[in-house]
């Protein structure tokens, strides 16, 4: 008998249950692992658990109790070293600019395509072979 490692899987976060759903449905097409948050702090507490558990962070700008640069400052505090990536429905050049300066991954603007999506994800983990 042989055992596929299952891999690394995709932490998504957002508040907006239609783009969630959208994503996961997306990341379903594609065959991808992924654990879908709605709540920035259950996502912060998935990622302290079993941080090995993640290959890339992809989560909303914005949400309530802790927005997406405060978990990447969090994610900091902790030394994780998992690549996140932003999405925003409304952001100014500035604000994605001073999210990549920060440490963000890449940051992108609602909606989202598939082809783009999928083109991120791809790019993310050839560069962690």
């Amino acid at each position: 008998m042989i055992i596929k490692p299952n891999p690394k899987q995709i932490l998504l976060v957002d508040d907006d249950e239609l783009f969630l759903k959208i994503l996961t449905q997306y990341l379903d097409e594609a065959q991808y692992s992924y654990i879908a948050c709605k709540d920035s702090q259950l996502a912060q507490n998935y990622l302290l658990q079993d941080p090995d558990k993640f290959f890339v962070v992809l989560s909303d700008r914005v949400m309530p109790k802790l927005h997406g640069l405060q978990l990447l400052t969090q994610m900091k505090r902790n030394a994780l070293e998992i690549p996140l990536v932003l999405f925003s429905g409304e952001a100014s050049k500035e604000e994605r600019c001073e999210a990549i300066a920060q440490g963000v991954y890449d940051f992108f603007y609602k909606p989202i395509s598939k082809e783009l999506l999928f083109a991120l994800l791809k790019k993310i983990k050839k560069q962690l072979l």
